[in-house]
């Protein structure tokens, strides 16, 4: 039914990694199309088109397309506030730092309904809760109340950057065993030793040596979790600054 297809999207949604990448390469692109283009060329507009066409395939657009307004979810779907923002968030939250990620580019239509300071969403925040409560509590409150989450809290730059250090080796270390070569030597030693350790058979402890598929995987996950924390650690920076 459609409910078991939005948590399909939304489980699509948040587990592809590639979406901010995605996102900023479009909108950059745009961007820099709108710059060197006061009048549109056939060339430019193509561009667009094309560019559009890729964002609304995301796996971002698609969930946004199928997921009602956070005003519709609360009053036409009778959903609680906590859920209906549960399910809003992630879209509210790449609204939120479209600046950010885009550098002041346009906010992607499909966006625009989830963007947590438009005049459409704040006219829902007051339907949320009674009267009474307004006395106490500001809009805006309740709107970063719902909307921030764990992965806001400060995080200590030393941390980060213990652990963008610990993977970069790890990278390091997997890159020398995909080329090969005598500086794979030590890292085929270690990767033996660590098989021999866990119990391995002499076929595991050789496999173990050998540049896999398991390992692939291992070295682009190594490799998009270094980016993600880097890219996390200069966003808080900046809300720290600011």
């Amino acid at each position: 039914d459609s409910s078991q297809r939005v948590l399909d999207l939304l489980v699509g949604f948040l587990t592809d990694s590639g979406n901010d990448h995605e996102l900023s390469t479009i909108h950059k692109s745009q961007l820099l199309t709108d710059n060197h283009n006061s009048t549109p060329t056939d060339d430019s507009v193509n561009h667009k088109n094309n560019n559009q066409k890729e964002d609304e395939g995301s796996s971002i657009a698609r969930y946004a397309a199928s997921l009602p307004s956070l005003g519709e979810l609360c009053k036409d779907y009778g959903l609680e506030n906590a859920m209906a923002w549960m399910l809003c968030r992630p879209l509210i939250r790449v609204a939120m730092f479209s600046d950010e990620v885009n550098q002041g580019s346009p906010l992607p239509v499909y966006l625009e309904p989830f963007d947590p300071t438009s005049e459409e969403m704040k006219k829902t925040y007051p339907l949320m809760l009674p009267e009474k409560a307004w006395k106490f509590m500001t809009e805006e409150l309740f709107q970063m109340f719902y909307s921030l989450d764990l992965r806001d809290i400060f995080f200590p730059e030393e941390r980060y950057a213990q652990e963008i250090t610990r993977l970069t080796k790890e990278v390091g270390r997997l890159t020398q065993l995909q080329e090969g070569g005598g500086g794979a030597v030590g890292t085929k030693a270690s990767l033996a030793a660590a098989a021999a350790a866990a119990g391995g058979t002499d076929r595991e402890i050789r496999e173990a040596t050998i540049f896999s598929k398991t390992h692939e995987q291992e070295l682009d996950r190594l490799k998009r979790h270094s980016d993600i924390l880097s890219s996390d650690m200069d966003r808080q920076k900046l809300h720290v600054i600011s």
